[in-house]
Parts: C-alpha cells; structure tokens; sequence
C-alpha cells in the first residue's frame, strides 16, 4: 500500500507536469532554468508576489491526535475480572507546536527549501480507583503480587513528541501567469517520533510500582510533492502534499519492574529494536492574506499520517517469562489533523 501510494504521487506529478506544459502552451510562463534571476516573474504582479528569490513561513501548529495503538486491558477488578481501562480508552489530546519553512531560487526555475517542525505534548492521563480490587492483566499482574495485585488506585500516563526536517528541490513547472504557481518538490525528510507511556499501581498498605514504557522512532527517507498556489487579489490560496518511503530505526526501552518489599526485581530494565520501512504523507490546505508586497498571513488545515512506527502502549507485555519485555511491535499508525496560524515573507 506504502509503494502503491508513492508512485500515485509521482504519476500526479508527472500529470502536473503535463498540465503545465499545456497551460504554457497557453500563454503562461515556463521557467527557465539558463536564466539567473528570479525577479522578471516576481515582479508581474505586484500583490500576489508569485515565485519570489525569497521566502519565509513561520507558523504555530495545533494538532489532534488520533490513537493508532492496539486495544489491550491495563486495569482489570480482581472479583468479576471484569477490564476497568484499556488503551482503546485513551484519548490523545490536542498538541501544540510550530513550523518553519525557508527557501531561496538558485534560478528562475529552481529553489532550494530548509523546513523543521516540531510538537509537544501529545498524551492523555487516566486513573482508576477502588479498593484492594485493582490488578494488572495476565502473569504479571499475579506476578507483582503486592502492588500489581490488590491495587487501590492505578494511574496511565501517555505522552508524544515528533519533530521532523527537510530539504527539497523545488522545482516551478509554471513559474507564474500573474496568478498562480505549480511547483514540484523532491528531497530528504526526516521525522523523531518518541513515545511515553506509564502505568503506576499504588496501595495503600505497601508501596507503589512503575511500569514505564519508552520508544523512539527515527525515520529517514525521501518524498516526492507538489505545491499549488492561486491568486485572488489580495487573498491567496495554497495546496501542499507530500510522501515518501522511509527507514525507520525503531527502539523501545521499559525500566525494571519493582514490588513491595525492598524493591524486590520481578523483571531487569529489557528493551528491543528493529528496523523496518515505514510512510508518511502529509497535506495542508492554506489561505494567505497579502498584507503588502512583503508579509502575508496564513491559516489554514492539515492532515499528517505516518505508518510504520512503533508505539509505546503496543509494547506492553503482561507476560511472566525471562524473556517478557524483549519485543517490539512497530506496525502501528500515527494520524494528526488540525490548524496552522502564522506569517509568510515573500521577497
């Protein structure tokens, strides 16, 4: 599925490219790639500033997290074995964040663009409370039998952050017509996603335990895209999606698992890792308003998905057995959508 999206973008980009040539045909303007300057089409419209020797976007994001992970018991009653909380009942909270994206044209017809992004604080917290009633699925939750077995209150923890960085060729197929410009991009992409993930049991009578999950996903790779953008007098609107095929070296880490008492070690501090290909894909949909020649403000939506990472509640294991812990699952799914507000500077 991976594949058959990618070379679905590289057939739309070769349509763009045919389009292009047509619209030229037309009456638009091509670029020129034996020309050094980037001024004659800049200068057409005195606006919209279309294919300038320059750009800048600075932007906040705020996205929402859909929960990609398997469903597994956390939390279940000790008398009707009954699944009080499982990770399905997580719900990842909005997160927070900013993008930069900066280019300069080598040519009339090339830019090279540097983009970073980076989001914070995407998790969610949930408790469960009854007393002496709580206990841990599977061996484990026997296994630890003081604090994981006859619980008063269990607590879940669930944090992310991904950042990411490219750079492009950018190439114009249209350098402009006055009133829009298609540009083809391709280049390396890189994205760090780490995931957090903390179950705590506490009882009152003993003491409390820590089952803490960490995975870090590092994929690198190159996309392909295309950016279109339209002018409407002073408003502007823009169109951006990208994809690629990617390596990622996929890790994940658990602390040693302690019980009451003297923290007595039911299971050493384990981890795993692989490497395996993964997709991302990534579209944003921005209106922009020319304040002047120079600056522009943007909002607009975006939709990002990455397939193929391994995710901290995945990586659970409420097994019993020396080598408990020592997997990694890295199949799962991250999607974000949600808005961007920012400044451009085009010049």
């Amino acid at each position: 599925m991976r594949a058959t999206l990618i070379l679905g973008i590289v057939f739309f980009n070769q349509i763009l490219f045919a389009c292009c040539s047509m619209v030229t045909a037309q009456g638009a303007k091509i670029c020129d790639s034996s020309s050094t300057s980037c001024d004659e089409c800049a200068s057409l419209d005195p606006c919209c500033n279309l294919c300038p020797c320059n750009y800048l976007v600075v932007e906040s994001l705020i996205l929402h997290r859909n929960n990609g992970s398997m469903d597994q018991p956390l939390v279940m009653d000790i008398n009707s074995q009954q699944t009080l909380l499982s990770t399905g009942d997580l719900t990842p909270n909005t997160g927070a964040g900013f993008r930069i994206l900066a280019g300069h044209r080598i040519n009339e017809c090339y830019a090279l663009e540097l983009g970073y992004f980076k989001l914070f604080g995407l998790g969610d917290e949930m408790s469960v409370v009854s007393n002496d009633s709580l206990m841990m699925p599977g061996d484990l939750g026997l296994g630890v039998v003081n604090n994981f077995f006859g619980a008063d209150q269990v607590d879940v923890r669930y944090n992310s952050n991904l950042q990411g960085a490219e750079a492009n060729l950018v190439r114009c197929t249209i350098c402009c017509d006055q009133v829009r410009s298609v540009e083809l991009l391709t280049g390396f992409r890189y994205f760090n996603l780490a995931d957090n993930f903390s179950l705590t049991s506490y009882d009152s009578a003993e003491s409390s335990t820590n089952y803490n999950i960490n995975t870090t996903n590092q994929l690198y790779g190159g996309q392909v895209g295309a950016r279109l953008r339209r002018c409407l007098g002073r408003w502007s609107l823009e169109g951006t999606g990208k994809a690629g095929l990617y390596g990622n070296d996929a890790r994940q880490h658990s602390d040693a698992l302690l019980d009451f008492p003297n923290n007595f070690v039911v299971r050493p501090a384990v981890g795993g890792s692989t490497g395996q290909v993964a997709f991302a894909t990534d579209f944003n949909l921005t209106a922009i308003y020319q304040i002047n020649r120079t600056w522009g403000i943007r909002s607009g939506y975006n939709v990002m998905w990455l397939d193929g990472v391994a995710l901290a509640p995945d990586q659970l294991d409420f097994t019993n057995t020396p080598t408990s812990g020592t997997a990694i699952a890295s199949d799962s799914t991250l999607f974000l959508h949600g808005v961007n507000l920012g400044l451009e500077a085009r010049w």
